[in-house]
Parts: C-alpha cells; sequence; structure tokens
C-alpha cells in the first residue's frame, strides 16, 4: 500500500515539474492569453454590455438612475422598514426633488405551518412576503413596469414568547432584505433602459 502511495505522489510530482517546465519554456503563450483577455474587455464593453450587479447609483455618468424614482409610502411596520431599505439602496445622495417615476408597493404577508406536533401544536412556520409594485411616470401616470416579487423565510415556535417574537422579527428583516435587493435590481434595470 506504501509503495501505491509512492507511485501516485511520484506521478502528481512529475506532473507538476512538466507543467512549471511548460510555463517556463512559453512565455508568448502568457502574453498571447493577456492580449486576448483584452482584446475580449474591449470588444465587450464597446456592444453597451453594463454589469448587472455593478453599483446602480453610478449607472450612467455619475447620475443616478435609482434617483429618479419617488418610492411612496408603503402602509404597517413591515413596509415602514421595506420602504426605509429601498430608500437606502435608491437615495445616495439625497430624495429626489421632482423625479419623473413614482413607485407604488403593497405588502402581502402570510405565514404557514411547516411542522405540526401529534399535539397539534406548530413548532416551525414560514413566512411568506409578497410585494406587489407599480412604477408610473409622475406627470401622465402612465405604467412602465409592474410585478410582484416573493421572498420566504422560516422561523422556529419555541416555549418562551419573548425568543419565538425574536426569531420571527428576524425571518421578517431577512425577507424584507431579499425584497428589497430584489425590487432594487429590478428598478435598476427597468430605469435604465
Amino acid at each position: 500500500m506504501g509503495d501505491k502511495n509512492y507511485c501516485h505522489s511520484d506521478r502528481v510530482k512529475r506532473a507538476e515539474e512538466s507543467s512549471c517546465k511548460a510555463r517556463k519554456e512559453d512565455p508568448s503563450a502568457a502574453l498571447a492569453m493577456t492580449v486576448l483577455g483584452v482584446i475580449f474587455c474591449i470588444l465587450l464593453s464597446s456592444c453597451g454590455f453594463r454589469p448587472v450587479y455593478q453599483n446602480t447609483n453610478t449607472v450612467t455618468g455619475g447620475v443616478s438612475v435609482l434617483n429618479s424614482i419617488w418610492i411612496d409610502t408603503i402602509p404597517n411596520e413591515a413596509g415602514l422598514e421595506l420602504r426605509n431599505a429601498l430608500i437606502d439602496r435608491f437615495y445616495n445622495r439625497g430624495t429626489p426633488e421632482k423625479p419623473p417615476y413614482r413607485l407604488k408597493i403593497t405588502l402581502i404577508e402570510n405565514a404557514r405551518d411547516l411542522i405540526i406536533r401529534r399535539d397539534s401544536t406548530t413548532t416551525r412556520t414560514q413566512l411568506v412576503m409578497t410585494a406587489n409594485y407599480v412604477l408610473t411616470e409622475t406627470e401622465t401616470a402612465k405604467v412602465i413596469e409592474s410585478g410582484s416579487m416573493r421572498a420566504v423565510s422560516a422561523y422556529n415556535i419555541l416555549s418562551s414568547q419573548y425568543t419565538t417574537q425574536v426569531t420571527l422579527d428576524e425571518a421578517r428583516h431577512q425577507v424584507l432584505t431579499e425584497l428589497a435587493d430584489k425590487i432594487t435590481l429590478r428598478m435598476a434595470v427597468v430605469a435604465g433602459r
């Protein structure tokens, strides 16, 4: 068994050495790969390609695309948290004075029991939040985009009411953060057109 390991490690060592020799002997291959990489980047940028996950606050010439969208008030505590998360993502340079677009969001929260004991008590619940949104032009009220985003999380129901409330609050925060990220990405794509 020791001979097999020795032979295997000897083969690996020889393969590594030959790979190193090939790299040392042919510097033109590295140069060619670098040149091809640069050409690829130039061609990609000249076709109008923009990474979707880039900093959306400077999509076009330092002017925020998202800063052109006003976010309407969203009812209830979860709506307030979602709106604040969106404001943090949309307005890095302050709120817009006369935005050309208006975003209206309606939140729907549902809870569904996942694990139920024999005595009919629930020990785990799934939290589902759906954000229905409508993006309109401010002056004409013409609908630019409408749709819905959905996010799901789950939390444990424990014997302590306080601990259960803390886990519910954390699950709600996770869901709202996910919704804010999804809405921000969608609005950046729509407003950037």
